[in-house]
């Protein structure tokens, strides 16, 4: 059943949203691109937390996140750059990103789904319950666990094999240029 779900959320939701992105805005933003900004973000979330909390509490609770989230960062980038040149390679001989099937990946992301649940049902009342600057940490909380999930799921996903062909907006652009280009000039020719 977990499985089923699983699969589902990667090829009904993740995938579908990753190609509709490669095709509308661009080709070389596919599924790992997106997976590398959920980890930036998880980055700049995390050291931001630990400043709000620092400067309006005096706390340091979020300081070992934002540390762990400055050591780990690197690495996950790391595998978002391997998984990609496999997933291509897997592409090119006609089979799928390995990590759809991979039992660690899959374990990853059924806790990281449920954590996330079991959070979200306990800390969202919390940031309506407590004041500044309780309830931005909460609120940082669960946006951590949504690009965390995130960076999971667009980490599974097949993108849409390269192409020279250019997206959607590509051409928009492409044909708007065309038509604000400054039209030249015409010549004057001194009367005789």
């Amino acid at each position: 059943m977990f499985t089923q779900m699983d699969a589902w959320l990667i090829e009904n939701i993740f995938e579908k949203f990753s190609h509709w992105w490669q095709k509308t805005v661009s080709h070389e933003q596919d599924c790992f691109w997106w997976a590398k900004i959920s980890i930036i973000g998880m980055l700049v979330l995390t050291i931001s937390a630990a400043i709000t909390e620092y400067l309006f509490k005096n706390e340091y609770n979020w300081l070992f996140a934002s540390g762990l989230a400055v050591v780990t960062t690197p690495f996950f980038l790391f595998r978002v750059h391997r998984d990609k040149k496999e997933t291509y390679a897997a592409l090119r001989e006609g089979t799928s990103n390995s990590a759809k099937i991979n039992q660690p990946d899959f374990l990853f992301r059924m806790f990281y789904l449920f954590y996330g649940i079991g959070i979200s049902l306990f800390y969202v009342p919390r940031i309506f319950l407590d004041r500044f600057p309780d309830n931005v940490l909460w609120l940082s909380l669960i946006f951590l666990w949504v690009l965390c999930l995130l960076f999971f799921y667009f980490l599974t996903c097949d993108p849409l094999p390269p192409g020279s062909e250019k997206s959607r907006l590509q051409k928009w652009a492409a044909s708007m240029k065309e038509k604000l280009a400054p039209s030249p000039a015409p010549v004057l020719n001194p009367a005789s």
